[in-house]
């Protein structure tokens, strides 16, 4: 599959290749895209980021935080709103430029995963 670069605002491009990884570009100009910080987040939200960064969908989360579809949504408006982002591709590009998820985390679970 071919990359393709996505425009998510004036400030955000996310290029993806072959549907796996992702690199995140951000202006360094002094309004950020998030005006909230991680630090705002309960538990269950940094937990919902972390797999949100790895490409889970609401219904995924669900089944593996055995909580109900509405409540991800639920979780997903909530993270949305205090980080001020209007969308998981914008959460996802903030999560990692803040330092909530690592690049380097994602990859050593996903081999875990595999082996």
């Amino acid at each position: 599959m071919p990359c393709a670069a996505h425009s998510v605002s004036n400030r955000v491009a996310i290029s993806y290749c072959d549907g796996v990884s992702a690199a995140a570009s951000i202006s360094s100009s002094a309004d950020s895209v998030a005006g909230a910080d991680a630090m705002t987040l309960t538990l269950r939200e940094s937990e919902i980021v972390r797999l949100v960064v790895r490409g889970l969908d609401n219904r995924q989360l669900a089944a593996r935080l055995g909580i109900r579809y509405h409540t991800v949504k639920n979780h997903m408006t909530n993270i949305l709103r205090k980080v001020r982002l209007e969308n998981r591709v914008q959460l996802a590009v903030w999560a990692l430029q803040e330092g909530v998820v690592r690049l380097d985390e994602i990859e050593l679970r996903r081999l875990n995963e595999v082996l």
